[in-house]
């Protein structure tokens, strides 16, 4: 039996997965931000122990924890560095806290990063390395798995931060124009300004990225120039990616992929093309993640399988 873990700032998800990594069975909370961090590791010091013996007859015992956290992770030793949403992450030992709590190896990665190796084992990018995931959700994080390696962490604090890539000398970085928070904000501020547009029938938080998508559809031009900029900026941050790394394949997954095909995946791979470097505009293959909200509990049981952050 394997155990997978997401710590989310709104959600907190663990899945038990039989010998092969498939899961079986998904435990789901909403995170309770009041009792901070020190309230998600009791709940899971109770609920991973609940868990194991539940299904320790038909899976046998517990062999590993891999945990997927939205924060920053110093992979090597599992220590969470801090959280933006909650409370209670600094500097806090999480693999060694759930291995003393459990007696079996537990692994901690940054939930973008696992996200994809999930991606690369049981999704969008199976048997295709090396390959790129990104998310795009109120922020935007990136992965790189590779052939051998899985999730290449740099120098143990991360990697692959596409988000926080500059799109000029002083300028935004891509996650400011890029990620639903950004356009979100991108659109508010042009309304403040007297810009008109369909969207000013709206309350400042009915604007949100389904809206805009769906004004940008029906020709407004705000909305149009919001959601293309918005592109454009994360496709410039691929093209770098591109000009790297050349991965066999970007896998785009998040929230905002879900406006679709026609609305965001074809335009963001037609704008990589046209920012890659020359020679590797053809070699881009991108497409949609595939294993939606539970994308990281299968990168976290992956990387609970591996046993270790990276080969070697």
């Amino acid at each position: 039996m394997w155990i997978g873990v997401e710590i989310g700032g709104t959600k907190l998800q663990v899945a038990v997965a039989n010998g092969a990594g498939e899961i079986r069975e998904i435990w789901r909370a909403t995170v309770d931000t009041g009792r901070g961090g020190e309230g998600i590791r009791h709940c899971l010091a109770e609920e991973i122990p609940l868990l194991a013996a539940r299904f320790s007859g038909d899976l046998g015992p517990l062999k590993g924890i891999g945990v997927g956290y939205g924060g920053p992770v110093d992979s090597a030793t599992g220590t969470t560095i801090c959280s933006h949403q909650i409370e209670g992450w600094e500097n806090v030992p999480l693999a060694r806290f759930l291995a003393d709590v459990t007696k079996v190896p537990c692994v901690v990665g940054n939930d973008a990063d696992v996200a994809g190796l999930g991606e690369a084992e049981r999704g969008a990018g199976r048997g295709v390395r090396p390959m790129f995931y990104t998310t795009v959700g109120s922020g935007i994080g990136g992965g790189l798995i590779l052939e051998g390696v899985g999730i290449h962490p740099g120098a143990g604090l991360g990697s692959a931060e596409v988000g926080h890539l500059r799109v000029s000398k002083g300028g935004p970085v891509i996650e400011e124009i890029g990620s639903g928070w950004g356009m979100q904000r991108q659109a508010r501020k042009a309304l403040e300004t007297g810009e008109t547009s369909v969207l000013s029938q709206l309350k400042a938080e009915e604007v949100t990225v389904p809206a805009i998508a769906k004004a940008a559809q029906a020709g407004d031009p705000l909305a149009r120039k919001v959601l293309q900029e918005g592109i454009d900026a994360l496709g410039f941050g691929l093209a770098q990616v591109m000009a790297i790394a050349c991965p066999k394949r970007l896998v785009v997954g998040g929230g905002v992929s879900l406006l679709g095909e026609e609305t965001y995946l074809a335009p963001l791979r037609e704008s990589v093309r046209r920012q890659t470097f020359a020679p590797y505009a053809n070699l881009v293959d991108l497409v949609g993640a595939e294993l939606g909200e539970e994308v990281v509990l299968h990168g976290a049981i992956a990387l609970a399988m591996l046993g270790r952050f990276q080969a070697g």
